[in-house]
């Protein structure tokens, strides 16, 4: 009942030290990974698990959320990049910065590896696979920074496409005097940080390297509209 009521996938063994000794704690919890309750991912540290009809047990949520939370939780920066298929088994990469030890994880239908940011890193950014997104934010690109959104959203399934709501949302903000209208970079951050593909920081330092980017484009863009030369 303590788990269910528990917001977020993550459970430290920590977060129940108080329901119990240290056996009894040992003994529930390991009925809860038997019975598919839970998913032990490490030393200490379970996710919200379903099992299904075969008998399998997966994870309740994605990955990369799973991923996000525990080293949220452990104060650890770290992003989840992708995965990659090593023979049989599959490989969840994790990029840090971190230099303190990292734990061991498993997510059920494969182990993570960890890529620090220092190590087998690429000099130029397109050079880089799609599915890099460092978390340290001062490594993000300054320009093209459209298509390196546009290339990480694409590379997990991440589409963003007008809806009604979008057309409602701005005549909202018309009709309260702002005219605020997203462009499609920033409409596929939003997207990015909704599935938790990219942390608030990240999406941040994106959006100000987006800004910064476009902001020399548009007003000249505004003068050729009006018939005036850039150069003037």
């Amino acid at each position: 009942m303590s788990i269910r009521r528990r917001a977020g996938e993550v459970i430290f063994r920590s977060d129940l030290s108080k329901l119990g000794g240290r056996t009894q704690l040992t003994l529930a919890l390991r009925s809860l990974v038997v019975s598919g309750a839970l998913l032990r991912l490490g030393s200490g540290i379970y996710a919200k698990a379903i099992q299904t009809s075969d008998g399998r047990v997966h994870l309740r949520a994605r990955p990369e959320v799973v991923v996000a939370e525990v080293f949220e939780r452990l104060g650890i920066e770290a992003c989840w990049i992708g995965v990659a298929q090593k023979g049989r088994k599959r490989v969840h990469w994790v990029e840090t910065s971190a230099r303190r030890a990292l734990p061991r994880l498993n997510l059920g239908d494969g182990e993570v590896n960890y890529r620090h940011l220092e190590a087998d890193l690429p000099s130029r950014p397109g050079e880089r696979d799609a599915n890099w997104m460092p978390a340290d934010v001062s490594l993000l690109p300054t320009t093209g920074v459209g298509d390196f959104v546009e290339r990480f959203a694409r590379a997990h399934q991440v589409v963003w496409q007008r809806s009604r709501l979008d057309d409602w949302s701005e005549a909202v903000t018309r009709a309260s005097g702002d005219d605020i209208r997203l462009d499609r970079t920033e409409r596929l951050l939003l997207a990015l940080k909704q599935r938790h593909l990219i942390n608030g920081r990240q999406a941040a330092r994106l959006l100000t390297n987006h800004m910064r980017e476009i902001r020399g484009v548009r007003p000249v863009q505004r003068l050729r509209e009006q018939g005036v030369s850039a150069q003037r």
